[in-house]
Parts: C-alpha cells; sequence; structure tokens
C-alpha cells in the first residue's frame, strides 16, 4: 500500500468531530435509572400501539391478500376473529416512566452507594418510535409501515413512505464478470437487493429505512419459531433457494405456496391436526425474511456520498424537493445523483456513490439479543473485577504487575484494560493558549471495566483489492468486542462490519473525516451509556462503549534510535492539540502543523479518552513479518549480497538455503509454504514461517565443516544491479551518519568526518548470523500466545540488541525497525500480539474479496460485501435458534441441514495458516474445560490386533492397564478367566488420522495419516505416530470405558550429536537436533498427551543426517493445564488434568 494511504489511514485513526465543550457528557451506571419521559407522562408510542393498531393490522393483511389475488396465487385464508388482537412481540422491556426497572446481577456491591453516583441522566437518546414502527405489523422487516408482498415492492429496501416502486428500464449484465470460475452460486446472488430501486422511488414510499434508534425489529427468537416447523422449513427452503441459489421472488412464492395448499388440504382432511401459523403463512421473500429473522433492513443502511468531496446525504433526503443534483458544498462540483426515465414515464434518482453502514447501536442490540451473550461478555471477570464503584489504575509498565512472572494470556490481563475511565467528556478551549483535555464530568472517578457492562472495542481500517482485473480499492471498517473471549472474538459473526468504503480509489483524509462522523458520534452516545433488551430478560440493561484500541498498517514517518531505554516520549496529549489547531486553521497552516508536528485533524480525535499515540498500536503483523522479516531476507541477506558463491570453493550459500527449504516437511495445517529468499512476494503468515526456520537454513548455506567460517562475504560483481544496490545504500548510510554527527557537533574535527566518509557496510558471516539469530529468538518470545512481562522485558531486550548491532554494522534499516522497539509498553498495555495483531482482519478482507460481483461502481459493489458479511452473520443466528430448541423435528433437521451445507461450514476445522489460527482460538474455549479435545474422522476401520500384530496387543493391554488401574479398573488379557474385570479382546478402531484440538495428526502406517505423522508430545518430544487406536470396553454393571491412544516411536538424539551455533537460544526458538530416520521402541500414549505440530527440517553436517525439529505451535501444553486449574471445571475434567499433569512430569 502506498505511504500516502498509510498516512491517511494513520490520520483518521488519530487525531473526531468538533468539540463540545458547552455540554456535559452524562453516563447511565446502573439499572435504576429513570426513562427519558417526564413524569407522569406515557411513553409516546404507547397511545399509538392502543389506537393506530387495529388500522395498521387491516392494512397489512389487505396488502397480503390483494398481492397474492394480482399473481393468480390466491390460497383461501381465514381472517382473524379480531383485528384489535395484537400479534405476537418481542421481549421488550415494558416500563413507565415513573418506575424504575429492578438491577439484577449476580453480585451488587454497589447498591448501598451515593445516590450520586447514578443520578445524572441523558435524554438525547429516547428518540420516540415512529409511527409504522410498531414490530408486530412489520411483515417485511424493512423498517416500514407495511410489508412488500408484490414482486417489485420487495427491491424497495430504503424507500420513502407511500411511492409505488418501479423497475428501471435497464438491463443488466447478470453474468460474474469478476469471478468465472464456475462455482456455485455465491452468498450474496439474491434478488433481494438492486441498488437502482434501493433508495425508492418518492416521498410517499413506504419501506423507508428504520431509525439508528430503533431496534423494535430484532428479536430474542425469530418469529418463525412460533409457527409450524414445516411452515419453517419452507420458510427456510425459500430463502436459501433466494439467497444462495439465485432464484427469484416469484421461486419462493411458488415454493411456500405449494407447502401452503398442501397443509391446506391435509388439515381439511383431518381437522384435528393443527398447523401453528398456516392461517397466517407468509408467502414473500420480505416476508420470510422476516420471520426467520435475517431480514438484512434490520441492520443496514445506505448513504449515499458526493463523488468528489465525500459529504454524506442520509437515503431519506434524495427525493427532498430542495436537493440539487449538483452538492452544495463551497467548490464542490460533484453530481450527487443521476435521474433515470421509468415504463411509467416517472423518473427516479439514483445515487453517484453510496456507502453501506451499520450502525453500530443496532449492531450491539442484535449480538445482546443472542442467548447466553450477554454472560459471555463477562466470563472475562476474576476476583476483584465485579461490578462495583472502583477507580481505574493509574500506573503503566511492567510496575502495575504485581508477579511479572504470571503469564498474560490476552488483553484482560494487561494494565491498559483496568486503566480505561468512564463518565469522561473532551473539552477543548481555544484561547490565547489552546487547551484540550478529558475532564471528568461527574467526578466519580469510576473503571469504565467494572460498569456492570463496559464493552471495549478495537477497530481496524484497511484497503483491499476488490476485483480480480483492472484496479478497485475496497476499505472496510470492522469493529470488535475485547470482552469477548478470545477463542470466538474474531470470527465473522462476532466482528462487526461497519462500512463498506466505496473505490475505485481510496479517500483522502479530508473525505475519510466526513463518512467518519456519524460513526464518531455514534461511539460518543454509546460511551456515555445506552440501555439495551437483553436475551431472556424482562427489564433493559445499560451497556457501555469504548473504542480502546485501533489495528492498522502505519504510515511512513522517520525515527530514531534502537535503545528503548533512551526514548524520551512525548506528551500523547500534545499531539490532540496540535490536531485541534489543524481543525480551525487555514490550508496554509494546517500544512506547517503536518510538516512540523506531524498531526493532521482526525475525527477520533473527539472521542473520550481516545489518545492516538496511546491507542493506536504498532501491527505485530504489518511491523514485524511483512516489514522487518522480509526486509532481513530480501535486502540485509540477498541484495547485500550475503550470500554471494566463493565458486573456487565451490561454495555456493543460495543453492544451499533453496534446497534446504525444498527439503522441510511442512505440517498438514500450513496451506501456503514460505517463501525462498528469492521468491517475488509472499502473505504474512508465509513470512511468519519463513522465519522460524530461517537460522537453520542459513547454518547450512555458509558452514563448513560444521562450523561457520570467520570470513567477509565476497561482495557482488562490479556492474550488476545488486552492486549498484549496495553503493546507493552505503551512500545513504554515510550521508545519515554525517547528518547525526552534526546534530550532536558542531565543529566535528577531521577524524570524525574521515571516519564516516570511509564507513562501510560489515560483511562478516560470524556477526550477521549471531544478530540474525538474536532477531529470531526475540521474534519467537514476542509471537508467544501468552507472555509474561518479564518474557516481554527479554524479548524486547533481545529485538533492540539485534538492531542496535545491525547499526553498528552499517545495514540499512527502515523505519519500522524503530517502531518496533515500542512493543514493550504496547504488550504490557495491550496484552500479547495475538490480541492486537491484524491476521483475522486480513482474512476477513478476503472473505470479502471472495464475493461474487459484477464490477459495478459507486458503491454497488461495496453494497453487494456488505450484505454478505449480515448475511452470514443473520445465517448464523438463525442455525443457532434452531438449535435451541428442545427437539428437533424431521423438518427441523432438514432445515438445519440445508442452511449448514448452504454455508459450507460443517463440523470439519478449517484449513490455511490464517484459517488455522482462527481453529486454534476457537478451539481455545474447549481448553478452558478439558484439555487435549479430540475429533475424530467420518470413515475408520475396526481390526482384531492379534491378527495385525501381537507386539501391539501386549502394548495396548498394559497401556489399558496401566491407566484404569489407578481407578481401580481391572483389565485382563483375553485368554484370562477372572470374575471381576473386564478382558480385553483386542477389538478396537483403527483412524487415519484425528483432530486434537482443532490440529491435524495421522499415523505413518495410514495412506491419508502418512502426511501428517510426525508431532510433539508431553511438551516438546518428538515422536512419529505409527497407530492410532480407540478402545471401548462393556465393564461391570454397564459401564462404558473407553480411551484412544497412540501407538509412537520417539526421535533419538545423544552426546555425540554436535553443539550448533542456535543452542544457546535453542528454548526460545524451540529447536532441537535428532538423527535422522531413527527411532525407539514403540510405546502406546494418551493421544491427549499430543501437544503440538512440528517442522521438521532435514540437514547434512560432516557426512552425517540429522533431523532440526522446530515447533510450530507458539504455546506449550503447561499453559492448558494452567487455564484448567483455575477454572471452575467438573470434579471428572480437574482429575483428568491434574492425571495429564503428573504423566507430563513422568515423562
Amino acid at each position: 500500500m502506498p505511504c500516502a494511504t498509510l498516512e491517511q489511514k494513520r490520520q483518521v485513526l488519530t487525531p473526531t468531530a468538533r468539540a463540545r465543550s458547552h455540554c456535559a457528557t452524562p453516563i447511565i451506571l446502573y439499572h435504576n435509572i429513570v426513562s427519558g419521559v417526564d413524569e407522569g407522562s406515557e411513553p409516546i408510542f404507547a397511545s399509538y400501539r392502543d389506537v393506530e393498531r387495529p388500522y395498521v393490522t387491516k392494512r397489512t393483511r389487505q396488502r397480503h391478500l390483494e398481492a397474492d389475488r394480482r399473481d393468480g396465487r390466491h390460497v383461501a385464508v381465514e381472517e382473524r376473529e379480531s383485528a384489535e388482537n395484537p400479534h405476537r412481540a418481542p421481549a421488550i422491556s415494558s416500563r413507565s416512566s415513573d418506575s424504575e426497572p429492578e438491577p439484577r446481577f449476580d453480585n451488587e456491591p454497589y447498591l448501598d452507594m451515593d445516590v450520586d453516583f447514578e443520578s445524572h441522566i441523558d435524554f438525547y437518546d429516547d428518540d420516540p418510535m415512529e409511527a409504522g414502527d410498531d414490530l408486530d405489523d412489520l411483515d417485511s422487516g424493512a423498517g416500514g409501515l407495511f410489508s412488500s408482498d408484490d414482486e417489485d415492492d420487495a427491491y424497495r429496501l430504503l424507500l420513502p413512505y407511500g411511492q409505488d416502486e418501479e423497475r428501471v428500464e435497464e438491463d443488466y449484465d447478470d453474468k460474474h464478470s469478476d469471478d468465472e470460475d464456475g462455482e456455485d452460486f455465491d452468498l450474496v446472488d439474491d434478488p433481494a437487493f438492486d441498488l437502482v430501486n434501493v433508495f425508492g422511488g418518492g416521498a410517499d414510499d413506504g419501506d423507508s429505512q428504520p431509525a439508528d434508534d430503533a431496534d423494535t425489529d430484532l428479536f430474542d427468537d425469530p418469529p418463525a419459531f412460533d409457527e409450524h416447523s414445516a411452515i419453517r422449513n419452507a420458510y427456510v427452503r425459500a430463502y436459501i433457494a433466494t439467497a444462495f441459489k439465485g432464484a427469484t421472488h416469484d421461486v419462493a412464492r411458488i415454493i411456500v405456496d405449494g407447502v401452503a395448499r398442501a397443509l391446506l388440504s391435509a388439515r381439511n382432511q383431518a381437522p384435528e391436526v393443527e398447523f401453528d401459523g398456516l392461517d397466517d403463512m407468509a408467502r414473500t421473500l420480505p416476508t420470510i425474511e422476516h420471520r426467520l429473522g435475517v431480514n438484512l433492513n434490520s441492520l443496514i443502511i445506505y448513504l449515499f456520498l458526493c463523488p468528489i468531496c465525500w459529504r454524506v446525504h442520509d437515503s431519506s433526503s434524495l427525493y427532498d424537493e430542495d436537493l440539487n443534483e449538483q452538492c452544495e458544498e463551497e467548490g464542490c462540483d460533484g453530481i450527487l445523483y443521476t435521474t433515470k426515465r421509468l415504463a411509467s414515464g416517472k423518473h427516479k434518482r439514483k445515487p453517484t456513490k453510496v456507502l453501506p453502514y451499520v450502525s453500530p447501536q443496532r449492531a450491539i442490540q442484535h449480538w445482546l439479543l443472542r442467548p447466553g451473550k450477554y454472560e459471555q461478555l463477562q466470563e472475562w471477570r476474576k476476583e476483584g473485577d465485579e461490578p462495583a464503584r472502583v477507580p481505574p489504575i493509574f500506573e503503566g509498565g511492567i510496575n502495575a504487575f504485581q508477579d511479572v512472572s504470571q503469564p498474560i494470556h490476552d488483553i484482560h490481563d494487561a494494565w491498559g484494560w483496568r486503566a480505561i475511565q468512564a463518565g469522561l467528556q473532551r473539552i477543548f478551549r481555544n484561547e490565547a493558549i489552546a487547551r484540550v483535555y478529558d475532564e471528568d464530568v461527574n467526578h466519580i472517578q469510576q473503571r469504565f471495566v467494572s460498569l456492570p457492562c463496559g464493552l471495549v472495542w478495537q477497530i481496524n481500517l484497511d484497503w483491499f483489492q476488490s476485483v480480480k482485473r483492472g484496479n478497485h480499492s475496497t476499505g472496510a471498517l470492522y469493529m470488535t468486542c475485547c470482552n469477548n473471549p478470545r477463542g470466538v472474538r474474531y470470527l465473522i459473526e462476532e466482528t462487526f462490519l461497519i462500512m463498506v468504503i466505496p473505490g475505485p480509489h481510496e479517500p483522502s483524509l479530508e473525505q475519510l473525516n466526513k463518512i467518519m462522523e456519524k460513526f464518531v458520534h455514534e461511539m460518543t452516545r454509546l460511551y456515555a451509556g445506552k440501555e439495551f433488551r437483553i436475551y431472556g430478560r424482562e427489564n433493559m440493561f445499560p451497556v457501555h462503549s469504548v473504542m480502546n484500541s485501533e489495528v492498522s498498517d502505519l504510515p511512513a514517518s522517520h525515527p530514531r534510535g534502537f535503545k528503548p531505554e533512551d526514548f524520551r516520549l512525548r506528551d500523547p496529549w500534545r499531539y490532540i492539540k496540535y490536531a485541534y489547531r489543524a481543525l480551525t486553521a487555514d490550508e496554509f497552516d494546517k500544512k506547517e502543523i503536518f510538516e512540523r508536528r506531524g498531526v493532521s485533524w482526525s475525527v477520533l480525535n473527539s472521542l473520550p479518552g481516545w489518545l492516538t499515540s496511546m491507542n493506536s498500536v504498532v501491527e505485530f503483523m504489518h511491523c514485524v513479518y511483512l516489514c522487518m522479516v522480509k526486509h532481513l531476507t530480501k535486502v540485509i541477506i540477498l541484495r547485500s549480497g550475503m550470500l554471494n558463491p566463493i565458486p573456487r570453493n565451490d561454495w555456493y550459500p543460495l543453492d544451499r538455503l533453496e534446497e534446504f527449504f525444498s527439503r522441510i516437511i511442512w505440517p498438514v495445517s500450513v496451506a501456503r509454504l514460505p517463501p525462498s529468499v528469492t521468491s517475488s512476494s509472499s502473505k504474512a503468515d508465509q513470512w511468519r514461517l519463513h522465519i522460524s526456520v530461517l537460522f537453520v537454513g542459513l547454518f547450512v548455506a555458509w558452514e563448513v565443516d560444521g562450523n561457520l567460517p570467520d570470513i567477509e562475504a565476497p561482495k557482488s560483481r562490479s556492474g550488476t544491479k545488486d552492486a549498484a544496490a549496495q553503493a546507493k545504500t552505503e551512500k545513504v548510510l554515510r550521508q545519515r551518519r554525517l547528518e547525526i554527527l552534526l546534530s550532536e557537533s558542531a565543529d566535528p574535527n577531521q577524524e570524525q568526518l574521515d571516519l564516516v566518509d570511509s564507513f562501510t557496510t560489515d560483511r562478516s558471516i560470524r556477526r550477521h548470523y549471531s544478530t540474525m539469530l538474536e532477531f529470531s529468538a526475540a521474534i519467537r518470545i514476542l509471537s508467544s500466545r501468552s507472555i509474561s512481562p518479564r518474557e516481554v522485558e527479554r524479548g524486547c531486550a533481545a529485538l533492540s540488541r539485534a538492531c542496535q548491532n545491525w547499526a553498528n554494522m552499517g545495514v540499512h534499516m527502515t523505519p519500522y525497525f524503530h517502531f518496533a522497539q515500542h512493543f514493550q509498553r504496547q504488550m504490557l498495555q495491550f496484552g500479547p500480539c495475538y490480541s492486537t495483531w491484524a491476521f483475522p482482519y486480513e482474512r476477513n478482507n478476503g472473505f470479502l474479496g471472495r464475493t461474487n460481483h459484477n464490477n459495478h461502481k459507486g458503491g454497488e459493489l461495496e453494497c453487494t460485501m456488505m450484505r454478505k458479511w449480515w448475511k452470514w452473520v443473520l445465517v448464523h443466528d438463525l442455525l443457532n435458534a434452531f438449535h435451541r430448541l428442545p427437539e428437533l423435528d424431521e423438518n427441523d433437521r432438514d432445515s438445519v441441514e440445508l442452511l449448514e451445507s448452504s454455508l459450507k461450514g460443517g463440523s470439519r476445522p478449517p484449513r490455511g495458516t490464517l484459517l488455522e489460527y482462527l481453529a486454534r482460538l476457537r478451539h481455545d474455549l474447549l481448553v478452558l474445560t478439558r484439555l487435549g479435545s479430540v475429533t475424530y474422522p467420518r470413515y475408520h476401520k475396526v481390526i482384531r490386533l492379534q491378527t495385525v500384530n501381537m507386539v501391539l496387543y501386549g502394548l495396548v493391554l498394559q497401556h489399558l492397564q496401566r491407566e484404569w488401574q489407578e481407578v481401580d479398573i481391572l483389565i485382563h488379557a483375553d485368554v484370562v478367566l477372572a470374575d471381576r474385570g473386564a478382558c480385553f479382546m483386542g477389538i478396537v478402531t483403527s483412524f487415519s488420522h484425528v483432530y486434537v484440538e482443532s490440529l491435524r495428526y495421522g499415523a505413518a502406517t495410514q495412506p491419508r495419516g502418512k502426511s501428517a505423522r510426525f508431532a510433539y508430545i508431553c511438551g516438546r518430544i518428538p515422536v512419529e505416530i505409527q497407530w492410532i487406536f480407540k478402545i471401548d470396553i462393556d465393564y461391570e454393571q454397564r459401564q462404558k470405558l473407553s480411551r484412544t491412544i497412540a501407538v509412537v516411536r520417539r526421535f533419538i538424539t545423544d552426546d555425540n550429536v554436535p553443539v550448533f551455533p542456535w543452542d544457546i537460544w535453542a528454548v526460545d526458538l524451540g529447536v532441537q537436533v535428532w538423527y535422522a530416520n531413527t527411532f525407539g521402541d514403540m510405546e502406546a500414549v494418551d493421544i491427549k498427551l499430543v501437544s503440538g505440530q512440528l517442522i521438521l527440517a532435514p540437514i547434512t553436517v560432516t557426512n552425517i543426517e540429522y533431523w532440526v525439529t522446530i515447533a510450530h505451535n507458539h504455546r506449550w501444553i503447561w499453559d492448558s493445564i494452567g487455564k484448567i486449574r483455575t477454572k471452575n471445571n467438573s470434579p471428572s475434567d480437574v482429575m483428568e488434568s491434574e492425571n495429564l499433569v503428573e504423566k507430563l512430569q513422568v515423562y
């Protein structure tokens, strides 16, 4: 991505709308808070429900009947007994204005607190429900007053009230010009979206967008679950046909009409059979989506922009009489919309550029209506974290930790989590001396995460190429809740896609600020507090949201130095002050502020508590893997000529290195192999694998008789590109050293000047290798999934020494080598790199980038991506609703199978490095409750061990006797007759492979398992797995005994294995050396002792073959055991984990 783009991105995620210094930001802290309606008055929508409901019900019903008659497919439907009877409504808190909800928390230490703590009320959130927003009467779920039953009406997602929709006379090319590989229809290939019709046809149309605060169309459970399962199945089939298979509205109507006729006929023949919901069965796609709870219009709104200045307009203003085609912004000549002639002679306006947007408030409300979600968001709490009036912590750094050896597993364990303060308001005083500060307006000194529900959010803003041919850059703003357990935090269904920024070009900083204003305004309101409905709860609950970190790539910069202890950090408020100055400055002053202070205005700067230099992280993935590791390989090693050959000595390091990479045996979970040093382009996950083995590869490339020669690498031949690049680099380094010398000494002597002029790059092989080795160890330490403050300090110290060594050697380094020196402060504040790196967000970009579309510009492509994302989320929620049923009948099982097959989810763990990363995070939840969760493949074979190998039978028998003897269970051989216990007859189930904690392990004796035969057990003991058996034995009193074991052979080593230069860092690097193709005797072990995958690199040193093993996973099994001991598990789980601890200690 170009530097200008990085600068724009950092600026908008740095310095937020204008400061509101004249008003105090209120805060809702607990449940006993009055509503935003005056005492004694009724809520505005109460009278509407009482008076208008009969009219709305009758009108909605009439539209259903008229739509059916028009299409000639009317089915007789019994009318309601009384139009006045209310429909089913969701569980909404019914509070009067003069009553207060009861607080409902497990721990209530705050109930006897000072009343002033909870007396500040905010009224701006209490928007009255618009007329027509009654949930009971919304069949389409589009947010308007009436349902849309006509085929053409179904396309009107955002139409203003009352205007009849007509299709535009334009023939669209339905071919997917960007994806022609003949795959199944994409998730977004449904006819419910057409940008031409999405903004309506006039001011009287009835399907307008719902207001941001209107959440009455969000349900605890979809209305379809009050209907018969056969009707529900018909809805699912009609929905899948349109959403996944490209069917039209007519097809959906045919499906549900056929089911309706069949059920009516069945009821007529057997009146005693009841089909709940048959009389009110939905017949149109919008109504079906509403009943299933998958209506996208309950979440997505569509804004339109000026294509030049990007001024944002609400869709409801498109047909305003005073809205001109040309933008009214001063100096802007952008065209807001074009006018199209319809078949009837009317005219329709089509926006030039559209921005799909999801309100964070509505997304959170939808999210909190999931069963158990509110409780899951509280799982991070430990002793002392209960909701209470607690001040934030003010001490940061390593001194904030009581035990610096205790691992930090997630952001919840870092000091920054409890340093967030609630109740702040950002104040800007543009006086003689400008001042910007956060004021605690209620003077409560409240820790944010100690509120009843204080949600801490992380955002990511990035651009990606969304077309395969051509150049179209699309942006995406993601929002992730850090309160979520790390195992589910970055799943698609747990991530909010807030907006998809239209291309084809990336916006400027000013344009980006305009489209971010709506988001920032909402986040400011949510920080003050908002009451939300919670699944299964009668009362509404206060929820606060704060944006705490942004995870994005960094802009280009020119920092200096690699010794963090010498850094003099600037006041973070300094950047905010100059950002506010830039907001009101003229163009000349803005440019001067940017050039001298490096600051521009960003709307994020108006967020309370937001400090750019503190809340913007140095993103680990881009910094380390895509920049530092890549630069080390491509520039420091390759372009600098460190692999140049010496032909007369038959010394060809580059050829050796290439051969080394070609011989490595990678785990089966690695989908993209790491690059060689000469490859052109690679992904971050490939560079991550690359650095994990590079230190072994360079030893193989440079070694002579098992040692690194104490020589300098030969220089590149003159006239080559490498020689020119080396000369240019040395010239730049001399210029920079001269600048540093002049800045430190106004009158340097001739000796100092001569030293600068004669400076050249050090080409010592040994010094380069030792520095690269320390750099590799530092990266390995800092990229751990769990890391203690002491290890953070040690890893950052090693990284600092490596960079200082390279600087003293005259090696050219990029600014990212300096940015990495801030990792210590960042990891202590936000937790391990897994909490803040961009791997999950890059995977999200890939998910959006695989969307089938027509290459339509003006935001159509981005709207399709937005609908794909949220359709995926809603379908997952629908699947979960099915799984919550007490019992699935045949119809519901068919619905579940259809939805799962359409999503292509299944239960098999995903493959690929990024997908593997997410799978590991997902299975962290399983690890918390049971160590070594095992998943079995579909295919297996039942065998009798005596017919295969009697040695195998003996090994397995001895293992079972030893394991079960501890719990007083006797297992005898098949030839023993005994009155007590059970005989093992040798009948086992053999598997080619299994998944342990989502990672695949296979048997060497099986063709499908051979590629995954190498593994670690009990920490880092490498073995080759020979067999995988599952044993089931019927014991006394019908007790079932079950055990899954692996028959393994250990790798062999001894003291005769030579000493290697990486031995001093062996534990940190996860590296060990063994004799090649040499194993110990077979032994049987519990499959749950398998602790990780390994990378196997064959090498030859002094004509002897060795196997070098490098740990592929960055987590020790001890972490899992420690987590189990701290959780409230069942006694059997605790006993099982303790038994495994004892076995590990034996090994």
